[in-house]
């Protein structure tokens, strides 16, 4: 059960991710900050923290829920932050190492 709250918790994020970006370029299209490569930036560091916080989020509620140990708040706070950049860190490289697949050729006939 675990896994499978912490996968639909990676969908999600994915998913607010994919929001949150669609939401600030039209923000950002709005204003006239389009074409330039302060949007890009505005975009990646907005969607990163925003996830952050919704990771971090998900995260104590699997700690105290699921997991049903009472931890002091701060362990909690710490946990979950940490939780939520690895999570993060992870969505990364689920992007990255496909394409990095094809470059590399003994790894290269996993990808067909």
């Amino acid at each position: 059960m675990v896994l499978v709250c912490v996968g639909l918790v990676i969908v999600a994020s994915a998913g607010l991710g994919l929001a949150v970006s669609t939401a600030a370029g039209g923000v950002l299209r709005a204003i006239g900050l389009t074409g330039s490569g302060f949007d890009q930036v505005v975009l990646g560091v907005l969607s990163a923290v925003v996830l952050l916080f919704v990771d971090a989020a998900v995260l104590v509620l699997l700690f105290r829920v699921l997991a049903g140990v009472h931890l002091p708040p701060e362990d909690l706070r710490d946990s979950a932050l940490a939780g939520a950049a690895v999570l993060g860190v992870l969505k990364v490289f689920a992007v990255v190492m496909p394409g990095g697949l094809t470059e590399n050729r003994f790894l290269a006939t996993f990808n067909d």
